[in-house]
């Protein structure tokens, strides 16, 4: 049986420009602690083999630490007999004189490293030199390979297990769209080349997009911002034999996670401690709900953006933001949270609907129309002459085929409602 451990898009050195100096310091730390994590699980499991399929590296930097640490965790898995496969990627094609490739003349000799174009094929011994399977690997020679590299790879040994190492954007995976098309291939061009594992690098989410082949995509080592939430960390693969099916497990190991709330029906909360004690209890949910999860690490540290909707009495002073900072502290105090950060864009302040229509009587008119959309003595088309015009012009309504009659007027509504608190005034 092949064992083996699929990782990709560990993007060490990663900048984080936009946040603050401590904590740029501990999401650097945590990708550092996330390699770690998955060199112990290799070690644990008797993996034979580690893989990373593209992005060790974010770029062309190196930092002290980081040189130390897979100097470090590359001769642990070397002295535990176990080989390593990289294969370049966009962020770290073996084409550039990257210091990071410079440094590597030092790595164990058993580390496999494919830096471009051309095929490396080894294969898997156990320690009495018997052949477990293969592993072939293809790189990116530059930062924009625009090849289809499935194509470069030929037929593996059907004699033994086989796994296929490539940074690719797969056409037709989840999200792929929100990643560079660099190496594209389609799901097809993957099954046409008989390996019974391909190991994939690029796209952020983790999947399957075939059992047999089984194709992965692992997601990347450690979340880096909050289009990256959840659960990270690598795969542990086993292979029985050639033309079986992988046996495929996710294993948690990031040390920081981003993840999103969202509260709403806060018409009734009017203070920071109302409101911080509503998005504990969130979380707290949110928490429980992942340790129910296979393979959910409880003692990941949190990074919260929490989403406000709706009406609430707090809304005027959360649209300052050194309020919203000072809320977001509070906040990450009290939940035990490495960052809080509070979301006002769909906040708005309560109004009363009745008070404002005896004050306007144009947009009362408008407002009744609004009324008879809603009970269908209005038609649709009598908004293109009414006083509704321009909202409906600007708004969903357009879609009206496409979205729910009622989420439509509700947001006409909360439209007309903000408009006629503009006109009335204080």
């Amino acid at each position: 049986m092949l064992r083996f451990i699929h990782l990709a898009d560990v993007h060490l050195d990663t900048p984080f420009r936009s946040r603050d100096a401590e904590l740029r310091q501990a999401l650097a730390e945590a990708g550092r602690e996330a390699f770690r994590r998955a060199v112990t699980l290799a070690v644990i499991e008797k993996a034979q083999a580690f893989v990373i399929a593209g992005d060790l590296f974010d770029n062309d930097r190196l930092s002290f630490r980081t040189e130390v640490l897979l100097q470090e965790q590359f001769e642990r898995l070397n002295d535990s007999g176990i080989t390593v496969v990289i294969a370049t990627g966009n962020h770290d094609p073996g084409g550039r004189d990257l210091r990071a490739y410079r440094r590597a003349d030092s790595w164990p000799k058993s580390l496999v490293l494919a830096r471009g174009k051309d095929l490396v094929e080894t294969t898997i011994l156990d320690g009495n030199g018997r052949a477990l399977g293969t592993i072939a690997a293809i790189g990116h020679a530059t930062a924009r390979e625009a090849e289809n590299l499935v194509r470069r790879f030929g037929r593996p040994n059907p004699k033994l297990p086989s796994v296929a190492v490539l940074h690719t954007q797969v056409e037709s995976a989840v999200a792929a769209a929100k990643h560079e098309r660099y190496a594209p291939c389609s799901l097809e061009d993957l099954r046409t080349r008989s390996y019974d594992y391909w190991a994939l690098g690029h796209v952020h989410l983790r999947q399957e997009l075939s059992k047999q082949p089984a194709v992965h995509y692992p997601g990347n080592l450690q979340g880096r911002h909050f289009g990256e939430t959840g659960a990270k960390g690598a795969l542990l693969v086993e292979i029985d034999g050639p033309g079986e099916q992988p046996r495929v497990f996710f294993r948690d190991l990031a040390p920081i996670r981003w993840d999103l709330l969202q509260l709403n029906d806060l018409s009734g909360v009017e203070s920071a401690t109302e409101l911080i004690d509503r998005a504990a209890r969130a979380y707290d949910g949110m928490r429980d709900h992942a340790a129910s999860v296979h393979g959910y690490r409880g003692d990941a540290r949190h990074l919260l953006r929490i989403k406000l909707i709706g009406p609430c009495p707090m809304a005027g002073a959360l649209n300052f933001p050194e309020e919203a900072k000072a809320l977001g502290e509070l906040a990450r105090d009290e939940l035990d949270a490495l960052h809080v950060e509070w979301d006002v864009s769909e906040l708005r302040a309560p109004y009363d609907v009745a008070s404002l229509r005896e004050r306007s009587r144009i947009l009362d008119g408008a407002f009744s129309l609004l009324e008879g959309l809603r009970s269908g003595e209005v038609s649709w088309d009598e908004l293109g002459t009414g006083p509704l015009a321009s909202l409906g012009a600007s708004h969903e309504v357009r879609h009206r085929d496409s979205l729910g009659r009622d989420r439509i007027l509700s947001s006409l509504e909360e439209l007309l409602a903000e408009a006629m608190t503009d006109e009335a005034g204080p």
